[in-house]
């Protein structure tokens, strides 16, 4: 295939395969003697103060979040994600012509914070290192794209080390030109998405992806988020680097990611009831992924799939945080504080926004301020003549 230097497409195929009995008590009637051996009957019946206590059930603790107490509710997610296929192919009679059950039994975690994380949309995604990838690898069955730079692969020379390199699960490199040129359209966009199960991209074209993606890639609800990775040396910046290729492509298969929303409900996607991975496997990465959050800083954490409803695993006892209170508290009552007087709401706008020497003139005499000495001074020398100038006169 011949390879110019604005159009590279290339299709890597990958051969190598991976991976007592008790009795009703009653009165004594008769005499007193009897009356002592019911007595004793009932002491001996009743049991001891330490034996009860040892029969009685500890309560797991509410926000418990042990890997023992994960796993308990993952075996349960996985045990509704398959009553529900079974129940659908009862009602249908036969499984559907396009199945995408496999889809719904993506695994995620929800999470829920207590404060915004972003203040507008961010489209460079954060990773997570999970104990067990999430990824089938073989020749069919996993297929990774890599879109680079159009100066970074030119020759066929440079493809064949590429193909010979035997990068894991990746089959297509495609240029930047070909991106603008070929995908344009929406519904090839829509295709090129559908074609592959994992999109990295060269992050010197950071800035460029969302653009040239759009929602087909960043839209809500894709799981297919592309990944910036390095491609190059840091001593050779302008040259592919194959082993830098390859460790990046470990460390992203290997991973999850997720973008910032703007708001405060994550989705991070752990793994599939219909992939490689066992239960104990799945609860594994949910811990990852827990343990690189604050969890005083969460609301609450969730697991589901796609048809399941949520499932809790953390709600916090605290929606608020005392240093926030106080923050609160100190915003609310620091120009009291500091002036000694109470403005209303248009008079701190004021303070905030407008012009300090109109603001002086509005509010001046309330607050029992004049302008700083500083403005004066800048004034003074603008507006009183210099004795030169006098003299000069003269």
């Amino acid at each position: 295939m011949s390879i110019s230097s604005h159009h590279t497409t290339v299709i890597m195929a990958r051969t190598r395969s991976q991976k007592g009995s008790s009795s009703p008590s009653a009165k004594a009637v008769s005499s007193p003697k009897v009356s002592k051996v019911a007595k004793s009957k009932k002491a001996e019946a009743k049991p001891s103060p330490k034996a009860s206590k040892a029969k009685k059930p500890v309560a797991p603790k509410e926000n418990d979040l042990s890997s023992a107490r994960i796993l308990k509710a993952v075996k349960a997610l996985s045990k509704f994600a398959a009553g529900a296929d079974n129940e659908k192919e009862s009602s249908n009679g036969k499984a559907q012509l396009f199945d995408d059950n496999d889809e719904n039994k993506s695994v995620f975690v929800q999470i829920n914070t207590k404060k915004f994380q972003a203040s507008k949309p961010n489209f460079k995604p954060k990773t997570i290192k999970l104990s067990h990838s999430m990824y089938e690898d073989g020749e069919n069955n996993f297929k990774v794209c890599l879109i680079l730079r159009d100066q970074l692969i030119t020759s066929e020379d440079q493809l064949s080390k590429v193909e010979d390199a035997n990068l894991r699960s990746l089959h297509q490199i495609v240029s930047l030109d070909t991106l603008k040129k070929e995908y344009k359209n929406f519904e090839k966009r829509r295709q090129f998405y559908s074609e592959y199960d994992m999109f990295l991209f060269d992050d010197a074209l950071m800035n460029l992806m969302p653009t040239l993606l759009g929602k087909t890639f960043y839209g809500k609800g894709n799981s297919k988020l592309p990944i910036p990775i390095r491609v190059t040396s840091t001593s050779n910046p302008k040259t592919l680097s194959l082993d830098t290729v390859k460790n990046q492509l470990e460390k992203a298969l290997s991973s999850t990611a997720y973008l910032l929303p703007v708001g405060v409900n994550i989705s991070i996607k752990v793994g599939s009831f219909a992939g490689p991975l066992s239960n104990e496997e799945v609860a594994a990465n949910i811990s990852d992924v827990i343990s690189s959050f604050e969890l005083s800083s969460l609301k609450s954490i969730l697991l589901k799939t796609e048809a399941s409803p949520a499932l809790p695993l953390f709600e916090t006892e605290k929606l608020y945080d005392d240093e926030d209170v106080k923050q609160e508290d100190a915003e609310e009552n620091g120009d009291k504080e500091s002036t000694g007087v109470k403005l209303s709401t248009y008079e701190k706008g004021l303070l905030e926004l407008g012009d300090p020497d109109e603001v002086a003139k509005l509010i001046g005499k309330k607050m029992g301020q004049t302008v700083s000495k500083e403005r004066t001074k800048k004034v003074s020398k603008v507006t009183k003549p210099s004795k030169k100038t006098k003299s000069s006169k003269k």
